[in-house]
């Protein structure tokens, strides 16, 4: 797996989580950049600086290790983040109804 696509797409699911613009995102950060640079970023395009890796583990309260996935368990995998991210996207009830198959699924 590509390094920077994993570490856009977790700053991408931290803004994404929070229902926060690129714009509202780059403004609690409190560093110069633009929208069009997050957007590189949340694409895997540019590596992220380590002023922006800072930024966002401070303002957003999630740990380094994680961002940068150097957990020893390995974290969270790409994939099951994107299943995080669609499953957000899902009505209530859908939701719902998930929870009820994966909750049979891991007593079995």
């Amino acid at each position: 797996m590509d390094f920077k696509t994993l570490i856009g797409l977790k700053i991408k699911y931290i803004r994404t989580s929070q229902e926060l613009t690129q714009e509202e995102f780059i403004s609690r950060i409190g560093i110069t950049l633009d929208r069009s640079q997050l957007a590189r970023y949340e694409t895997g395009q540019v590596f992220p600086s380590i002023e922006l890796i800072k930024a966002v583990c401070e303002t957003y309260r999630v740990s380094s290790s994680w961002l940068l996935d150097l957990n020893d368990n390995k974290g969270i995998t790409l994939d099951e983040l994107n299943m995080i991210y669609t499953f957000r996207k899902l009505p209530k009830e859908a939701q719902e109804g998930f929870k009820s198959v994966f909750e049979a699924l891991a007593r079995d």
